[in-house]
């Protein structure tokens, strides 16, 4: 590959001016551990992988009754997650063996591109194996659930950036290789059904997707679209669940032995879009596919860092929205239309407990109602709103509000998520709850304007809760709301029986 072409992906645009020395990353191993009498746990890890079980729960692969060596790459919140699961050689006490074993390198949120990020981390992940932790299995507790092996820092050395120019134009012509040898009709359907926003989107194979390969789909798509995909690199079972599959990943590599379905009416409108990334991507010709230049951004900026690219101005921006593909990304899922009826008060009630929604808002939650599905599916193909993220530490709540802030689709905040949030971390007119009240109210400003295509009357809805919980913040007391709306949230955020000497604003 020539000099400086791989900049040319549409996945890989608006890189930092200056990269970072390395890309740092933290370490974890999932499985079993060899004749104890405990289940799948995390096994070892490195000082700074915290991910436990909101993680694990993100990564279903089915039965897995054909283990094998199998790459696959995670997006959970803003985080990416790069991993390498294998057979393991390990029994448990009921001498059962055959399991499989990961191997997750945490990545955390670098502010690079997914596909730059992923393109480096897999190659190397797919090398890691269980000699990092075999030997050293009997120096753990393993009737302790919380115990786990540390991996030392030199472990974990970081992936150099320098000389990027040679490797990633060797990993990025090594991964079109692998492509190559699914043909354009596979990857073409895979296409088709991921612009359509179904999930997960297949694609037929014959045998698990290489690192390179697996990292290579990323390439041709817009950056904000390929920032915030999970893909699997292969299926590892005769029993799965599709569309718990799609819970977990945008797509996936199945064996041809398992037949895709037909592509269905909305994936066939994309089917000549599909086409076109597949040529350029087959064809290592990326300046086929001029890249649009949308006014949202998928990443969060660090606090205090200016984007590199300011924001499209005008009959600019609007028309560098209207692509094919920018429509596909911020359409609703399925096709389903977005309903403006206000929220009645009971239905305000369920939705913020996490409970039914409302036929009109079945777009913003899935049906579970667990923090941790809430993760795995909010975000997915919607307008993104950048805010700054303000400066100083970000606690759970102030990262959750945040979320809901930056994206159209998410429309109801979940009550019992909030209240805990506060319980925890705020007391209601402290200086820290001040702090962040003022904090919301910056986004506020920031967001008088919705993204295109986000619904006028939901964003106004979404405004209105900010000021609510705003106000919750730095009134030590009951607030007085004089706005109706604004008193209805309001009764619905305070309905959790949560009174408490020092919050008196939730009684």
């Amino acid at each position: 590959m020539n000099n400086g072409v791989w900049r040319q992906w549409p996945a890989l645009q608006d890189m930092p001016a200056t990269l970072p020395a390395e890309l740092e990353y933290q370490r974890g191993v999932f499985g079993k551990v060899h004749k104890a009498r405990s289940d799948f746990r995390w096994i070892a890890r490195s000082q700074g992988f915290h991910r436990g079980e909101e993680l694990e729960e993100t990564l279903y692969l089915g039965s897995q009754d054909k283990p094998c060596p199998l790459a696959f790459w995670r997006c959970l919140k803003t985080d990416y997650f790069a991993g390498v699961a294998y057979p393991s050689r390990a029994q448990d006490a009921a001498q059962r063996g055959g399991f499989l074993e990961k191997q997750i390198a945490d990545l955390g949120r670098s502010g690079l591109p997914a596909a730059l990020s992923a393109l480096l981390s897999l190659r190397v992940v797919w090398q890691w194996n269980d000699s990092i932790w075999w030997d050293r299995q009997e120096g753990g507790n393993w009737s302790q659930s919380d115990s786990v092996l540390p991996i030392a820092a030199a472990d974990c050395p970081g992936l150099d950036l320098e000389g990027l120019e040679d490797r990633l134009g060797k990993a990025i012509a090594e991964g079109l290789a692998g492509l190559m040898e699914l043909g354009k009709e596979s990857l073409a359907y895979f296409y088709a059904s991921l612009l359509a926003g179904e999930t997960p989107a297949i694609l037929p194979s014959t045998k698990p997707l290489g690192p390179e390969a697996l990292a290579a789909l990323l390439l041709p798509l817009p950056r904000p679209l390929a920032d915030r995909l999970s893909l699997l690199g292969w299926v590892p079972s005769n029993l799965y669940e599709l569309k718990d599959l799609g819970k977990c990943w945008d797509g996936a590599v199945l064996s041809v032995d398992q037949n895709a379905p037909e592509l269905s009416a909305k994936a066939k409108e994309f089917q000549a879009e599909a086409e076109k990334l597949t040529r350029a991507l087959l064809e290592n010709r990326p300046e086929d596919l001029a890249p649009a230049k949308p006014c949202y951004q998928a990443s969060i900026a660090e606090p205090g860092v200016q984007n590199s690219k300011p924001p499209l101005d005008g009959e600019e921006s609007i028309q560098a929205e209207k692509t094919a593909v920018s429509e596909a990304i911020l359409a609703p899922r399925n096709g389903a239309a977005l309903e403006t009826t206000a929220l009645g008060e009971q239905e305000l009630e369920g939705a913020t407990k996490g409970g039914p929604i409302p036929s009109h808002t079945k777009n913003s939650f899935p049906e579970s109602t667990s923090h941790s599905r809430q993760c795995i599916w909010s975000g997915r193909y919607d307008a993104v709103c950048e805010l700054d993220m303000g400066v100083g530490d970000t606690d759970s709540l102030t990262h959750l509000l945040l979320e809901f802030s930056r994206r159209a689709r998410r429309r109801v905040l979940n009550r019992d998520v909030l209240s805990n949030g506060l319980e925890k971390n705020y007391k209601l007119g402290s200086e820290p709850a001040k702090r962040l009240a003022m904090q919301i109210r910056e986004w506020i400003s920031q967001m008088e304007n919705p993204p295109e295509l986000a619904d006028s009357a939901q964003w106004a809805f979404k405004l209105a809760q900010l000021r609510v919980v705003a106000r919750m913040l730095d009134t030590p007391s009951t607030p007085d709301f004089t706005d109706p709306e604004e008193q209805r949230i309001h009764r619905a955020f305070a309905g959790r029986d949560c009174r408490r000497s020092n919050n008196a604003g939730w009684q």
